[in-house]
């Protein structure tokens, strides 16, 4: 019992509590440039698409045994088997808070192009880069990309020292939208503070923006299908 390897349709982070027997988990990352057709159940081994043979290539594996808890990030692909003579069981949980903000700042662009899934998780990302607020990030190449964030690092940097202060990103934080839930300081700065200097710079920020820009320019080409 299990079962094949799939991603969660969901933008949150699962932890898996074993109450009985063994499971076997295994997990990865969907590829840089991740496969059209998406990773529903069992679609990653290629029995029903055998160009997709050879695909799946988990990078962890565990034994989970009864009293354990797994982690499942969002968008990780994973499959469980039961390992033990004993019955399996097991409850899931998801938890909005704390989300995977850095985790989400450095595999959205390859999340960006997958169509469903984690794909649809662009509003938690782009909420996470404006630093809660509705501004309107535009998919775009990396040049205009650059422009754009560097306009609102510099508008977000009210006392223009080149440092995102916490006073600062409260004061975006009060255009959250009820979708855009609003993401805590600890969250915010996880997601921009690349270097884990523990200090978010305007670059970072300018950075982040040009990040979720490029990558949703990337995911709007690679949906255009030419016209039969």
């Amino acid at each position: 019992a299990g079962a094949p390897a799939h991603m969660d349709p969901h933008c949150s982070t699962t932890v898996s509590f074993c109450f009985s027997g063994r499971r076997k988990w295994r997990m990865m990352l969907p590829p840089e440039e991740p496969h059209p057709s998406g990773y529903f159940d069992g679609e990653i081994y290629g029995a029903s698409e055998p160009k997709r043979q050879g695909e799946w290539q988990p990078t962890f594996e565990l034994e989970a045994p009864a009293g354990s808890a797994v982690v499942v990030y969002p968008g990780m692909i994973h499959e469980t088997v039961s390992t033990g003579e004993a019955c399996s069981s097991s409850i899931s949980q998801t938890f909005e808070v704390p989300i995977a903000a850095a985790y989400y700042r450095a595999f959205w662009p390859r999340f960006a192009l997958i169509g469903e899934d984690v794909g649809s998780c662009g509003y938690v990302v782009s909420g996470m880069v404006t630093l809660n607020s509705r501004t309107k990030i535009q998919p775009a190449k990396e040049e205009k990309a650059r422009k754009e964030g560097e306009a609102f690092a510099t508008k977000v940097d009210g006392d223009g020292d080149g440092v995102i202060s916490a006073a600062e990103m409260a004061a975006m934080g009060g255009k959250a939208s009820a979708r855009q839930q609003g993401r805590t300081l600890e969250e915010l700065v996880s997601f921009h503070d690349v270097d884990k200097d523990g200090v978010v710079t305007t670059k970072e920020v300018e950075e982040s923006w040009v990040m979720f820009a490029t990558a949703m320019h990337r995911a709007k080409k690679r949906t255009r299908r030419p016209e039969l």
